[in-house]
């Protein structure tokens, strides 16, 4: 049995609190029961395509990224929702989970806009959705790289 460095044990309980973080505002009645099952989910599902915490990025050259392999199509989605016309909740959830700090939100709009306006591709009729690499769209990739921002 390979021994886990205090390292590790440490980044999984950073991200069990802020698992647990986003259960409570997301269904503040949940039972405990059902809490522990969905946190061991998730941080097996973690575990396992961030190989024990390690990665995030997909290997061989794969397109997805963070902590749970999000691919380009799916951040696309989520930021969409974010960003969702006349709702200020969602980014300021997101913000607020991801421990981003309110004067920052601005910043993180522009990425999100700026990834909505360049990760797709529509070459000979298919949409193809990619990790841009101009602007501030290399942003969100970056993040996902470098933070646990996987509240996305």
């Amino acid at each position: 049995m390979s021994r886990i460095d205090q390292a590790k044990i440490d980044r999984f309980r950073s991200i069990l609190n802020d698992l647990n973080f986003v259960l409570d505002q997301t269904d503040p009645e949940l039972d405990e029961n059902r809490r522990c099952w969905m946190a061991y989910h998730l941080l097996y599902m973690i575990w396992h395509e961030s190989d024990t915490g390690t990665a995030t990025a997909q290997y061989h050259g794969g397109p997805a990224r963070g902590i749970i392999q999000i691919q380009p199509n799916r951040a696309y989605d989520v930021v969409k929702y974010i960003l969702k016309k006349g709702s200020t909740d969602n980014i300021n959830e997101f913000a607020k989970s991801s421990n981003i700090d309110e004067k920052d939100i601005p910043f993180f709009k522009k990425v999100f806009q700026d990834y909505l306006d360049n990760c797709i591709d529509e070459t000979n009729g298919q949409r193809i959705y990619k990790w841009p690499r101009k602007g501030d769209s290399f942003h969100l990739e970056r993040c996902l790289r470098e933070y646990n921002i996987w509240e996305l």
